[in-house]
């Protein structure tokens, strides 16, 4: 994935920008990388537990 696209998505997530100084890229092994995953439904609610309705 390209650095651009990522930034991108973090300036809208966050109002952080490249141009504010407040957002930098930081070259890490791939050991220092952690992810993250949320899932939301097309109202942006969270989805019910499993199991739930």
């Amino acid at each position: 994935m390209q650095f651009s696209c990522i930034a991108g998505g973090a300036t809208a997530a966050t109002g952080a920008s490249l141009g504010k100084l407040n957002l930098s890229l930081i070259e890490v092994s791939e050991a220092g990388v952690e992810t993250t995953q949320a899932q939301v439904d097309r109202t942006g609610h969270d989805p019910p537990p499993v199991g739930r309705k």
